[in-house]
C-alpha cells in the first residue's frame, strides 16, 4: 500500500499500563455517582439507585485496557497490531487526536471488519515512541 511519507523512519509503540487511565475512569465513576445521586434528590430513587449500580458496573469493566501488551508499528507504509500473539494488517481511520496528554487512533484490519481503538495516555509508552506515533498520524491525516 503507497502511503504519502512511506519512506520515512517507521515507528513501533508498546502499550503499557497507565495510572492516567485509571485515574480519568475513576473520575468518570464519582461523576457519574455524583450525577446519580442528584436524580435520587429529585425524588426518583429507584432511577437514581439502578443508574448509579449499572453504570458503576460498566466503569469497573473499563478499568482494565484491553489493548495492554499490544504493539503498534508502523513499517514501509503500513500499519501493523502484534497482539495476543496475532499480528495483523490495520488501515487507519479518520478522526484520530494527537494531544500533549492524550492520543486517540481508531483502525481497522484491512481483511476483516473487526475495529480497534488506541486511547493512549502519556504514561502508558515511552515519550520517544509516543512522539513518534504523534508524528506518524500527523503525517497520515
Amino acid at each position: 500500500m503507497l502511503n504519502r511519507y512511506s519512506n520515512s523512519l517507521s515507528c513501533s509503540l508498546t502499550v503499557g499500563q497507565s495510572r492516567q487511565r485509571r485515574r480519568a475512569v475513576a473520575a468518570l465513576a464519582l461523576a457519574v455517582t455524583w450525577a446519580s445521586g442528584l436524580v435520587f434528590l429529585k425524588g426518583y430513587p429507584f432511577l437514581g439507585a439502578a443508574s448509579t449500580l449499572g453504570s458503576l458496573v460498566l466503569l469497573w469493566r473499563a478499568l482494565p485496557d484491553p489493548m495492554q501488551g499490544a504493539v503498534l508499528s508502523w513499517e514501509g507504509g503500513e500499519w501493523f497490531l502484534r497482539h495476543r500473539g496475532r499480528q495483523t494488517s490495520l488501515v487507519l481511520l479518520p478522526g484520530s487526536v494527537r494531544l500533549p496528554w492524550l492520543v486517540y487512533a481508531a483502525f481497522q484490519e484491512t481483511h476483516a471488519k473487526q475495529r480497534w481503538v488506541f486511547l493512549l495516555f502519556t504514561d502508558c509508552a515511552r515519550p520517544e515512541e509516543l512522539r513518534r506515533l504523534r508524528c506518524r498520524l500527523t503525517l497520515a491525516a
